[in-house]
């Protein structure tokens, strides 16, 4: 019975055992990894500043310049996993969660923003429009002028963040452009209705005008009375020609698509 009880014993503990292996390797796997590099010209290091490759020398140093194109990582003073490569290296995070130092040289930095390279030694800024080197995405605000943030580390993640923007925006600017179809039709229908009532407007004017003026001619002139009808009629004929012309136009504005 001893040995029983014994047995299970130990095959709870070898199941507790597989257990937390399986889950240390589930979270190995999604904790960002630091490879261990030699930095130059570096008087003081310290976590969260950024690393740039500099391919000249083939050596590592923190960035001076803003949108630096050469941006290696961040800094890790404790970093989960690292892969050594020599002595007295010092670990970077090249992708992944990381801290990075931080100023609002480039802007207030808020969650969500874009960050490059700044004119600080080893200290990343809030990326514009016409910065093209992102290499960070902030996860969360900067209080202050300087400090320190977390942010997802990698270029390659932050420029397809960049593109999807930059898609965005075009669409939404593109949608602000389109006019909206039923203001269009609106605005044509109006347009059709001003010049019927104003060709109809023109037609009752002249037949009044041209027929006072031919009974008055009439009344003066009767040996004149067939030539004087002859030209009424004629003007009165022009009238309507112009009038279908301009119901015409009406109509192919309402109906013809611009």
């Amino acid at each position: 019975m001893y040995a029983l009880h014994t047995v299970s014993s130990f095959l709870v503990l070898f199941m507790l055992l597989l257990n937390t292996a399986a889950v240390s390797v589930v979270h190995a796997d999604s904790l960002p990894a630091a490879s261990t590099v030699s930095l130059v010209d570096v008087a003081q290091v310290a976590e969260g500043m950024v690393v740039v490759a500099v391919e000249s020398t083939e050596a590592y140093t923190t960035s001076t310049v803003i949108d630096d194109p050469q941006v290696y990582g961040t800094i890790a003073a404790l970093p989960p996993v690292v892969f050594a490569t020599g002595e007295n290296e010092t670990p970077v995070i090249t992708e992944g969660i990381a801290f990075v130092q931080v100023s609002d040289e480039g802007g207030e930095i808020k969650r969500g923003d874009l960050l490059v390279s700044s004119s600080q030694p080893g200290v990343a800024m809030r990326a514009g429009e016409t910065h093209q080197n992102v290499f960070a995405i902030a996860l969360e605000s900067l209080e202050g002028n300087v400090g320190v943030i977390q942010a997802e580390v990698g270029a390659q993640r932050a420029q397809l963040l960049r593109s999807q923007q930059r898609e965005l925006a075009a669409a939404s600017v593109a949608k602000e452009e389109v006019i909206d179809p039923q203001k269009f039709s609106f605005i044509r229908g109006a347009v059709a209705l001003v010049l019927v009532v104003g060709a109809l407007g023109f037609l009752l004017y002249s037949f009044r005008s041209l027929l006072t003026h031919g009974v008055v001619s009439v009344g003066r002139n009767p040996r004149a009375r067939g030539s004087i009808m002859t030209f009424s009629l004629a003007n009165i004929l022009f009238a309507l020609i112009l009038c279908a012309v301009v119901v015409f136009i009406a109509v192919a504005i309402l109906v013809l698509p611009l």
